[in-house]
């Protein structure tokens, strides 16, 4: 064992100054290893032994402390500091006849903290609540009213209030939306024993209007001339009664079904909603962590991607979080007072999104996956691995389709997805489940159906600002035939705007429809490449981000660095 002392110079923290140690070791290697989907952590993977005045130093601390004694360890090369990790008595092996000690050198993370208090539960309503969300930015519009009668020998119950409605009356296709549907059925039997069901069929439609020379905030508006523009309705809570109007031969009934304009009750506009980024700056306040994010709005700061994902990205800068009673029992008399929340119920919520997290010193960076995917080092031309092209695949990393789950059902195809698809000869694997389960999303249906719904858990919703008020964002549907409230949040619209990256196989069947994705999870494993390099080369090196081989760009999947023989051992993974 040597030294190290003409390549490295080690030093010991003690209260505010430095005493300089001379660990043995064979070699000082470093191990970069993922730590979690896009991140990496640096190891000091050597053991060091302190012989002489460097023993008596940690044994005279362990005989005063005891198996709690600690030290920080910095390691600096050319006078910069390179690495600093904990020496603790509990990890070393003491042979006091030899004057001897080795430590396992403890690592310490940027996200040391983060990880300790994954766990701990904070109520969102710690944090500033929010007042009601609006639906309506114009207003309905004018009944229209369209009947149908049909009279025949069928059966009464063929035509009901779930059948497709009249709608020859309608001036256009535009956003009409019905209200409230009437079946007045008669039922006559002639003295022959056959029966006629006659039906009147009558319904009325309304839509949302808004005049206006400036197209208004949210998707699905059609101008229709004039300044007047209109979009589709969304309906919540559903009335169903039944009346019999006469008995005998005829006997005569009336089937109702009246909907609610979801919005139009001031009384049952959802409110009491926390901010998505006050609670995730309440939640890492013990760490002392500064949020950035591009994508969520929060501190941006370069670098900036333009790309499917970041443009999308202005759907969900102003996220608000329920928990899910308020919009449940949105005409509750009181709020709900507690909505426990984790930060790793957080990361899941995010992670649905393709959301991911790094730490870097003091800052927690939260950006969409396609962020990550950066080039670094290129060492295609380094003569060292001038021949390493044998590469591998393995197809049972391939799911045979990726499946989207919310915390509840939520009775709509576009809220509950489709699932991604692939190949069958090629994908051999299991099934990937994308779950996130203390969130559901399709507000409207929780609110018409709160029954159908666990009181537990929390509602994410998407809004916009405009004119003063905030509105929950709406778009057009994709899997399904309506219009989606809180359209960000439904799995069909995630999946086309979020989920075009970092997929297992180049293409794929999403929402029923073949498409060609942006970028891959990298699946194809090079043999391993062994190069020289220096040790300031290494400690510049940034494994997080892509490395250039004769293969192309490829993600690391583990290296390690060898002080000693000044080379590096890296593992990639490509793409294509």
């Amino acid at each position: 064992m040597t030294t190290f002392e003409d390549t490295y110079q080690f030093f010991v923290v003690v209260g505010n100054n430095e005493r300089r140690v001379n660990p043995l070791a064979a070699d000082i290697v470093f191990d970069d290893v993922p730590d979690g989907k896009v991140d990496y952590r640096r190891e000091l993977n050597t053991n060091l032994t302190f012989v002489e005045e460097d023993f008596q130093f940690f044994w005279a601390a362990y005989q005063s402390v005891g198996i709690c004694s600690r030290h920080e360890l910095r390691i600096y090369h050319e006078s910069v500091l390179r690495f600093e990790c904990i020496l603790a008595a509990s990890s070393a092996n003491w042979t006091s006849r030899d004057g001897a000690v080795t430590f396992t050198p403890i690592n310490v993370e940027d996200n040391d903290c983060l990880e300790e208090n994954l766990r701990t539960e904070k109520n969102i309503f710690n944090f500033p609540a929010l007042g009601p969300l609006r639906v309506l930015i114009g207003e309905p519009s004018q009944v229209v009213t369209c009947t149908r009668t049909t009279s025949g020998n069928f059966p009464e119950s063929l035509i009901h209030l779930a059948s497709d409605p009249p709608t020859g009356c309608l001036p256009d296709n535009i956003g009409w939306t019905v209200t409230r549907r009437t079946l007045d059925k008669t039922v006559e039997t002639d003295i022959f024993g056959q029966t006629t069901v006659t039906v009147v069929d009558t319904a009325e439609f309304q839509r949302e209007e808004f005049t206006s020379n400036l197209q208004p905030p949210g998707e699905g508006w059609v101008q229709l001339g004039g300044g007047l523009w209109a979009r589709q309705l969304f309906t919540g809570a559903v009335q169903d009664s039944r009346v019999d109007i006469s008995v005998g031969n005829p006997y005569t009934y009336q089937e109702q079904r009246v909907f609610s304009i979801f919005g139009q009750d001031e009384a049952n506009l959802p409110d009491n909603g926390v901010l998505l980024v006050d609670i995730l700056e309440g939640l890492v306040a013990d760490c002392g962590l500064d949020i950035v994010s591009n994508f969520l709005g929060i501190n941006p700061a370069p670098p900036y991607v333009n790309n499917t994902a970041y443009r999308a990205a202005k759907n969900y800068k102003e996220v608000v979080i329920f928990q899910k009673t308020d919009i449940l029992l949105a005409d509750a008399a009181e709020n709900a007072t507690k909505g426990e929340i984790s930060l790793e119920d957080f990361f899941e919520f995010l992670e649905g999104l393709q959301i991911y997290r790094r730490v870097r010193g003091n800052t927690l960076r939260l950006e969409h996956i396609s962020w990550f995917e950066v080039n670094g080092l290129d060492v295609s031309a380094h003569p060292d691995i001038e021949d390493c092209t044998d590469f591998t695949n393995n197809p049972e990393d391939f799911p045979r389709r990726e499946e989207f789950e919310w915390m509840d059902q939520q009775r709509d195809l576009d809220f509950d997805g489709v699932p991604i698809v692939y190949d069958r000869y090629c994908a051999t694997g299991d099934p990937r489940p994308i779950k996130v389960s203390k969130v559901s999303t399709n507000i409207a249906d929780m609110q018409a159906n709160p029954d159908r719904y666990a009181n537990q858990g929390f509602a994410a919703v998407a809004t916009t600002i405009y004119q003063g008020e905030r509105y929950i964002l709406q778009g057009p549907p994709i899997n399904g035939p309506t219009a989606l409230l809180n359209a960000p949040f439904a799995w069909s619209v995630i999946q086309r705007d979020l989920y075009q990256n970092n997929r297992p196989l180049p293409e794929g069947t999403m929402n029923n429809q073949f498409t060609e994705f942006e970028t891959v999870e990298p699946y194809k494993e090079q043999e391993p490449l062994v190069l020289s390099m220096t040790i300031p080369e290494y400690f510049a090196f940034d494994p997080s981000r892509r490395v250039n081989s004769q293969l192309g760009w490829g993600k690391v999947s583990k290296c390690s660095f060898s002080s000693f023989a000044a080379r590096l051992s890296l593992n990639l993974k490509h793409d294509e």
